[in-house]
């Protein structure tokens, strides 16, 4: 399976620099002078999915305030189509190495559903290495897609 890799090296106010975007809603409150400066993002990787009727875009990574290592991954999807939306669900593999007392690595899966096109926020650990990848989209009409994935 092919993986677009995000660089786990990016950080949230690079990420904007690059991009040319103003942060939005929750991002602008918390990006205020002296607050998540220098953030690693985790690892992360998208499913190839060219049939897919969303486009998932990776939005920002923001630190967890009560909890230093983790980290909150907002997701946005675009849709590809005319076709009203009305929810979505959507996976994420978190693989976190030397996790386990033998020092292997663990992995855990977590499914999210989301109305329309709400974003995706996804909370990990910041060293984690994460894939992400749409399961289904229910339309308004009824109808749904599922992912065909091996």
């Amino acid at each position: 399976m092919k993986h677009i890799l995000v660089a786990a090296t990016l950080t949230f106010a690079s990420l904007l620099a690059t991009l040319g975007q103003v942060p939005s809603g929750r991002a602008a409150q918390d990006s205020g002078a002296g607050k998540r400066q220098g953030l690693p993002s985790p690892m992360m990787g998208f499913k190839d999915q060219p049939a897919a009727p969303l486009q998932v875009i990776y939005d920002s990574t923001l630190a967890v305030p009560d909890e230093p290592r983790m980290v909150e991954v907002k997701l946005v999807p675009e849709a590809e189509g005319r076709r009203g939306i009305r929810a979505y669900t959507f996976y994420c593999e978190e693989e976190l190495a030397n996790a386990s007392e033998d020092g292997g690595v663990v992995r855990q899966f977590r499914r999210f559903r989301a109305r329309g096109l709400q974003p995706v926020i996804f909370r990990v650990q910041s060293d984690s290495q994460l894939t992400f990848w749409l399961g289904a989209v229910e339309y308004r009409d009824g109808s749904v897609w599922r992912a065909e994935l091996p």
